[in-house]
């Protein structure tokens, strides 16, 4: 049985010179592996962007009385463009009662989401 002392090295060190691939930027982190890094967070963004867009859009919509898409963008559309009717039940309830609904449960849920 052989022995494992000094004077029988079987192994031998990696021979970097012939080497052809790069080597990483900083330590631990390839270029694959950045790469795709840097596909993910934009992507990973526009995700929770949409999600958000669409629960501020699900909760204009929803409540006792049914408001359509059609008149929830011209109730947001007149508020923004000026004075508002106060005859229209529809724009109060999207612009009075709605929205600041929606702006604080989105305000809270943020916070929330944001403790450590």
């Amino acid at each position: 049985m052989p022995s494992a002392g000094a004077g029988s090295a079987t192994w031998a060190a990696p021979n970097n010179s012939t080497a052809t691939s790069r080597e990483p930027s900083s330590p631990g982190t390839f270029p694959r592996a950045r790469r795709r890094w840097r596909v993910r967070v934009p992507a990973s963004f526009v995700l929770v962007l949409l999600a958000a867009v669409g629960a501020v859009v699900v909760g204009l919509l929803v409540g006792p009385a049914h408001i359509s898409v059609v008149d929830v963008v011209g109730a947001l559309g007149r508020r923004l463009s000026g004075p508002v009717d106060v005859t229209r039940w529809r724009d109060t309830a999207v612009v009075e009662v709605r929205l600041p609904r929606v702006l604080v449960g989105f305000v809270a849920g943020g916070a929330i989401g944001s403790e450590p």
